[in-house]
């Protein structure tokens, strides 16, 4: 009796198991430890090429997702102050309160420093943000200075660190 192609892997009760016909492979074709060995440096070429430019474009990815949040929380902080009457409040994380902060920091236009006001519950409309952001940048975070009088012409809401981003401005510059 010859083998056909349509019962050639088929199995009937009792007879004996032929692994060589179910597994399709002949002796001799499995791969050798060289040619493993070559798609294998292969790969590892390929990912050195590659992981580089991966990480660069997670970094732009991160630095991008920064800029924006930090003209969000400059956006809301100018909303607060306009809102308030001129009253900055006593932290950024004030802007993602829906309560209204007891006391905030105002500019009395002298130049020296700002003082605390009280913020009355009437005029605060919060929260000006959904939740305070986090940075995705190792060792770059958001600072708040409300000292920072009007002769300086800088936001007091900027990034706190000396690294150097990857299009080369200093992030406290931002």
């Amino acid at each position: 009796m010859t083998e056909t192609g349509a019962n050639r892997y088929s199995y009937q009760a009792g007879a004996p198991l032929n692994l060589e016909n179910l597994s399709g492979m002949r002796k001799g074709r499995a791969f050798t430890l060289v040619e493993v060995m070559i798609v294998v440096l292969i790969m590892g070429a390929l990912m050195a090429v590659v992981m580089p430019s991966l990480t660069k474009a997670r970094q732009r990815a991160s630095e991008t997702k920064l800029r924006a949040d930090l003209e969000a929380l400059r956006r809301a902080y100018e909303a607060c102050k306009v809102d308030t009457l001129g009253v900055g409040p006593p932290s950024i994380e004030a802007l993602a309160s829906a309560n209204p902060p007891s006391w905030g920091w105002v500019d009395l236009g002298t130049g020296r420093g700002w003082i605390q006001r009280p913020i009355e519950a009437g005029h605060w409309n919060g929260p000006y943000i959904r939740q305070m952001p986090v940075s995705r940048v190792p060792g770059v975070s958001f600072t708040y200075n409300s000292n920072i009088g009007r002769e300086t012409n800088q936001s007091p809401i900027w990034l706190s660190s000396g690294s150097i981003s990857i299009d080369g401005t200093p992030y406290n510059t931002w």
